[in-house]
């Protein structure tokens, strides 16, 4: 299965990960929005009021019709707006969670739990089990990796691997030696034997098997395929759009242009097989937002635009791509500092280590052996104190104090006391709260899933836990 960099931190990953593991980077918002808001009508009180003054002398019959159409069409709106209101409050007070996965917003959500469910290893089996901690699906695959959006997880059973509905009903059933994960196109690429194709959610083959390694389909409809030792990208019917003839090859970016490999050089090209940037770099990552990819002459990295002219020159020993405040961390020497967008220091080299700025405005940064928190002036907001840290996700971050983890939140308060074992896991953000409110954590050798408050939602049971 083909693998990509995180651009932060080049961590190796799935090209289906929307966040790295590691360091959290993500190309989208940690948050996202609430349902729209449908308001009830109201009968118009001020109608009622007017009409009651504008009574005249007349006889009284006419009077009594007047009095009694008022009371009618008070009447009438009482009742609609006594239908409208107690339909919205039934639906706001249903026990039923709110589900925003539907709502206009184009944000992804990244919970732990999905499906309501949460892939867990007791023993030598993998089940789901719901937020209380009870099993939906029993221990009973070999291997288990929680839903998809679309309701499918994949899972292994001896050597093979298929894909189940939240129910724990085999919808594909298990026959691949592989498998990877779906794209939102609604295919994902499996492995019979040393081949790689694509089938759809009912299991059947799209792209029959051909291909010596994959990866995920990309936004503009295009999936990078490996054919001997030669890279190309076909669409979603399996056609070459770009013959195989590159050493490597990354992932498109927003603007169109994918970073290849000819040689030892990397260039860009356009969805049309045609150069835009010459192979010229011995190193090179796919384009940020800002139009700007870093890239690495000799043994400095520097950050070019879609037109290859270097917009900061080669000058430094490392350097991540720019965060969603304009600033990128860069290494020089033994030092890690800050720059903005056109190359000039906002926070001069002073860092033993360095991670990106998250959406809050903070950067987790090392001062000897102790991490803290800096803002975008490079003032500390959380001074260096800390064994370790982690980046904050929904308000709070770990820490480690005497080798034991807790959490902070943004001003530095200890809000959970330090009390779980540190661990690294690929396959969850480990120690880190998604966005339903939930992190998992380890003691001993034991997994349990804690709230934000920091109480054991799910007791420390399993031997292992999955969200990716």
């Amino acid at each position: 299965m083909s693998t990509k960099n995180c651009p932060d931190c080049d961590k190796e990953l799935t090209e289906q990960d929307k966040f790295c593991p590691n360091c959290g980077k993500s190309t989208i918002s940690d948050e996202a929005k609430e349902p729209p808001y449908n308001k009830a009508y109201v009968p118009d009180e001020h109608y009622h009021y007017e009409a009651q003054k504008t009574k005249t002398k007349r006889k009284i019959p006419i009077w009594l019709i007047v009095l009694a159409g008022i009371i009618v069409l008070a009447l009438i709106g009482g009742a609609l707006f006594l239908f409208i209101f107690s339909n919205e409050n039934e639906n706001n007070n249903s026990d039923t969670p709110v589900d925003v996965s539907n709502s206009n917003s184009d944000e992804y959500i990244n919970n732990l739990f999905k499906e309501d469910l949460l892939a867990v290893k007791s023993g030598d089996s993998w089940g789901f089990i719901n937020v209380d901690g009870e099993y939906v699906i029993n221990p009973q695959f070999d291997s288990a990796y929680n839903f998809f959006d679309n309701g499918l997880a994949r899972v292994q059973s001896g050597e093979k691997w298929g894909f189940i509905n939240n129910e724990g009903t085999y919808v594909i059933n298990p026959q691949f030696d592989d498998a990877g994960w779906f794209s939102e196109n609604g295919l994902v690429d499996v492995k019979v034997g040393d081949k790689w194709g694509f089938i759809n959610e009912e299991g059947i083959y799209i792209i029959n098997p051909q291909f010596d390694d994959t990866g995920g389909f990309s936004d503009n409809g295009l999936a990078r395929v490996q054919s001997g030792d030669k890279w190309g990208f076909i669409n979603k019917e399996g056609t070459y759009i770009i013959n195989p003839q590159f050493d490597d090859a990354g992932w498109f970016s927003d603007n169109g242009l994918v970073s290849v490999k000819v040689g030892e050089k990397w260039g860009f090209i356009n969805e049309e097989s045609i150069y835009i940037i010459n192979p010229q770099f011995d190193d090179a990552s796919s384009f940020s937002t800002n139009g700007l990819a870093r890239v690495k002459t000799g043994d400095k990295w520097g950050f070019i635009n879609e037109e290859g002219t270097f917009i900061i020159n080669p000058q430094f020993d490392n350097a991540y791509m720019f965060a969603i405040n304009g600033l990128a961390a860069v290494e020089v020497g033994d030092k890690w500092g800050f720059i903005d967008e056109e190359g000039t220091y906002v926070i001069n080299p002073q860092f033993d280590d360095a991670w990106s700025f998250r959406d809050n405005g903070l950067a987790r940064v090392q001062s000897g052996d102790k991490w803290g928190f800096i803002n975008e002036v490079g003032t500390y907001v959380i001074n260096p104190q800390f064994e370790d840290v982690g980046s904050f996700f929904n308000g709070l971050a770990y820490f480690a104090e005497d080798d034991k983890i807790g959490y902070i939140d943004e001003q530095g308060n200890k809000v959970i006391p330090p009390q779980f074992d540190s661990f690294f896991n690929f396959f969850i953000m480990a120690g880190d709260f998604f966005d339903d409110g939930f992190a998992v954590v380890k003691l001993g050798d034991n997994y349990g899933v804690i709230d934000k408050s920091g109480r054991y939602v799910i007791n420390p049971q399993f031997e292992d836990i999955r969200r990716w």
